[in-house]
């Protein structure tokens, strides 16, 4: 657990409660990340991956990248403007379901 803590240590964007408390339990100082997500950066692709979704929107002749999190101080952070070039996604928050979207 220890190696894995040291590698990822100020990489943790959104679980941060939690590997703040694995951190404090090993001993090991908590790194806070960088939340200005660069162009190209693979962590972009593991948040399509785990909390997004692409899809082809035929009406528009677009493909669609969406992504939603729960909001709160970590994901408020993010900032994906970025990630692709020349392109910056529309930023939305939805209180009813407590969550921020990016849409690309």
């Amino acid at each position: 657990m220890l190696f894995l803590i040291n590698k990822l240590n100020g990489l943790i964007r959104i679980k941060v409660e939690g590997f703040k408390k694995s951190c404090e339990y090993l001993n090991v100082e908590y790194k806070e990340a960088n939340y200005n997500i660069e162009q190209y950066d693979p962590y972009f692709a593991g948040l399509v991956d785990t909390d997004g979704s692409i899809v082809y929107n035929y009406t528009g002749n677009r493909i669609e990248c969406n992504l939603e999190f729960e909001y709160n101080e970590y994901t408020s952070k993010l900032n994906l403007d970025n990630v692709i070039p020349y392109y910056k996604p529309a930023v939305g928050l939805r209180k009813s379901h407590n969550s921020i979207a990016f849409k690309f």
